[in-house]
C-alpha cells in the first residue's frame, strides 16, 4: 500500500463491510486504507476465474455444470482512491499454468488509464492469446468492483 500511496508511512487497513446487496452474490473482501483516520482510499480482494483444467483448447466436458467445476481459480487486488476510482489492479496469486499473462504491469495498468465507462475485453482492455477465460473473468470482476466503489463513493 506505501508504494501506491507514495511511500506514506503507518497507513493502516480496516475491514469494511459490502453494501447489503452485494454481499450474498460476492467472494469480496473490502477494507478501507488511511492514514491518522484519515480515508486515503479503499482496497477490495477478490477471486476470478482463470484457466480450466488442460488450458482452453480442453474443451471435452461433456456439460456445462462439469465444465464450470473445472475453472481454476485466482486472487487479485484492486486500490481505488476516495472518488472510487482504480489507482492499482495486482493479481495477488495465480497458480495456474495457462493464462499467467494477464499478471504482465503493462495488461494490468489498463485499467488505471481507462477509467471512463465499463471495460470490455477485446475491444477497451487487450486481448491475450492464451489467457481468455483468466482477462475475461478479471475484466468481469473489475467491473463488478466498479458498481461497489461507486455505491461507497456516492456516500462521501
Amino acid at each position: 500500500m506505501s508504494k501506491v500511496f507514495k511511500k506514506e508511512e503507518s497507513l493502516s487497513i480496516k475491514p469494511l463491510e459490502l453494501p447489503i446487496e452485494f454481499i450474498t452474490t460476492s467472494h469480496i473482501e473490502l477494507f478501507t486504507i488511511e492514514k491518522d483516520s484519515v480515508k486515503r482510499g479503499y482496497l477490495a480482494v477478490t477471486l476470478a476465474n482463470g484457466s480450466h483444467e488442460g488450458g482452453c483448447s480442453a474443451n471435452t466436458f461433456d456439460d456445462e455444470d462439469e465444465f464450470a467445476d473445472k475453472y481454476e481459480q485466482y486472487y487479485f487486488a484492486a486500490v481505488f482512491n476516495t472518488k472510487g476510482e482504480i489507482i492499482k489492479v495486482k493479481v495477488i496469486e495465480y497458480d495456474s499454468e495457462y493464462g499467467y499473462e494477464i499478471m504482465s504491469r503493462g495488461w494490468l495498468k489498463q485499467f488505471v488509464k481507462k477509467q471512463k465507462g465499463g471495460f470490455e475485453y477485446d475491444k477497451n482492455i487487450d486481448a491475450i492469446a492464451e489467457a481468455t477465460v483468466s482477462g475475461e473473468s478479471m475484466v468481469a470482476e473489475v467491473n463488478f468492483l466498479n458498481t461497489i466503489m461507486k455505491k461507497l463513493t456516492a456516500k462521501n
